[in-house]
């Protein structure tokens, strides 16, 4: 699997142990068919949406009674739309949605997998949510991991794609995020270069890194 990683961050750190798996909070599925899933670490809490196998939402959430700053009560949050954009070169005549492979390549979306599976674990402390994609009208897979280390003010999402049937298209591009945020009210660093997005909302700010 190629892997390519997402940050959402406030503050940054890192570790890297053994894994166990535990259980995450899961919110019984809706009427409207939407399941929610979090996990959080003392500090803030990561929530997934999932509507009809389909990802609709992440929430990134100080808990209550974290104050970013001193004075300071209220707690920011940050929703994004939880797209994604990977761009693949089919090669065995299968590119979803076109006729004899005709203009390839394609922009592959969250709407394009949709998760069959989740499971949360441990990791030296850190937590992981793991969710399994399968692809729509194509053979590839997705794997989407969020990661809580202690006590942190980030969250790092990590995708991984394969071929298991086929194995030999060309992934051109990535984008790790590329979709909608919510709660922001105005953009401090728009990135480039290599450069984190830093972004700022009424009650704190965030920033995204590669």
């Amino acid at each position: 699997m190629r892997r390519h990683f997402l940050f959402l961050l406030i503050t940054a750190a890192a570790a890297l142990t053994l894994l166990a798996a535990v259980p995450c909070w899961t919110e019984p599925v809706r009427a409207d068919g939407v399941t929610s899933l979090s996990i959080d670490n003392g500090v803030i809490r990561c929530s997934i949406e999932i509507e009809n196998g389909t990802l609709r939402s992440e929430r990134l959430e100080l808990l209550p009674g974290t104050a970013i700053r001193p004075g300071t009560d209220a707690s920011p949050a940050f929703i994004t739309d939880a797209d994604f954009a990977i761009d693949v070169m089919f090669t065995d005549w299968s590119a979803p949605g076109k006729t004899d492979n005709a203009d390839n390549p394609i922009l592959l979306k969250k709407r394009n997998f949709t998760v069959v599976s989740s499971q949360s674990r441990v990791d030296g402390g850190a937590k992981e949510l793991v969710l399994e994609c399968a692809g729509v009208d194509h053979s590839i897979e997705l794997r989407i991991t969020y990661r809580l280390e202690p006590e942190a003010y980030y969250v790092k999402r990590t995708l991984a794609v394969r071929d298991g049937k086929f194995g030999h298209h060309f992934l051109r591009w990535f984008w790790p995020r590329h979709g909608a945020v919510d709660g922001v009210a105005s953009v401090a660093k728009p990135g480039g270069f290599g450069q984190p997005v830093a972004v700022l909302a009424d009650r704190g700010g965030a920033f995204f890194g590669v």
